[in-house]
């Protein structure tokens, strides 16, 4: 099946979305629509409330077993990075609230995916088990972008005020499979962090209530710390879009390099994945 990927421009070189066919990539002429007043965004990370123990630290955060061929390259600082900020305090430790039932979790692939990967989506609860598992099929020849994996409306949702670990395995040599990768013949990246549902404080739902756009929205849920909510919708806003609000392309990327995500901030935002089960 043919795939197609738009894309935009910014006031900059800055660019959200891409073209995309399982064969090539191209990009296609501007088509972006004049920006309203310009709206401020500030994330505020929420201090009051630290990650919880069962986000562990992950040490260098990420494995790069057997990522050579499928991703392209076996050097640390190009492997994928979940677009999550870390802790107040710690090198190693991601972590962000929701308000979301069934949150989106967005990554970034700095050398796009050669030859398609398979996505495992992982939760566990207080009790350390896993309580969702998601697959994901990352297209072949996927070009350098930002990519999300939503939890679908069929998976049970996540209770409110209980921290959840997730992680994602990134089988890169697996871009042909149906079925869950052979770790020992196809070692997977994997990269984890926490998140935790909160139900939004009075002040938020105020904020919500009189919003006019998703940028309003956007920008409530980073001014209260609520991590999750604003990067997605912002990101919904560009994905798979043809026309783009030039102000949301700002506010995305400054949201990101608020959080020292700034490689990610001028990628494109690729209409992928949806979960297989």
């Amino acid at each position: 099946m043919h795939r197609s990927y738009a894309s935009i421009g910014a006031a900059s070189t800055l660019a959200l979305v891409v073209a995309l066919s399982p064969t090539q990539m191209t990009r296609s002429q501007t088509n972006a629509i004049a920006a309203p007043a310009l709206v401020a965004i500030q994330f505020e990370p929420p201090a009051a409330l630290p990650p919880p123990p069962i986000v562990r630290d992950p040490g260098s955060g990420r494995s790069q077993g057997g990522a050579g061929r499928g991703c392209n390259t076996d050097r640390a600082e190009e492997q994928p990075i979940p677009l999550v900020p870390l802790a107040a305090g710690s090198k190693n430790v991601r972590w962000g609230l929701t308000t979301a039932a069934r949150p989106t979790f967005w990554f970034h692939t700095p050398e796009g995916i050669k030859d398609g990967a398979l996505v495992v989506l992982a939760l566990q609860d207080g009790t350390d088990k896993t309580s969702r598992r998601l697959t994901f099929q990352i297209p072949p020849n996927t070009p350098p972008a930002v990519l999300s994996l939503p939890i679908p409306a069929s998976a049970s949702p996540l209770q409110a005020n209980t921290p959840y670990r997730w992680e994602i395995r990134l089988f890169c040599n697996s871009g042909d499979s149906n079925t869950q990768a052979d770790p020992s013949i196809d070692a997977p990246i994997i990269f984890s962090g926490g998140i935790q549902r909160i139900t939004p404080s009075a002040k938020l739902q105020r904020q919500l209530a009189t919003a006019k756009t998703p940028l309003d929205r956007a920008t409530a849920y980073a001014s209260n710390g609520i991590w999750y909510d604003a990067l997605t919708t912002l990101g919904l806003q560009v994905q798979g879009k043809q026309s783009i609000d030039s102000a949301i392309v700002r506010a995305w990327s400054d949201l990101l390099r608020q959080v020292d995500l700034e490689a990610a901030a001028a990628a494109p935002i690729a209409p992928c994945c949806a979960s297989e089960k």
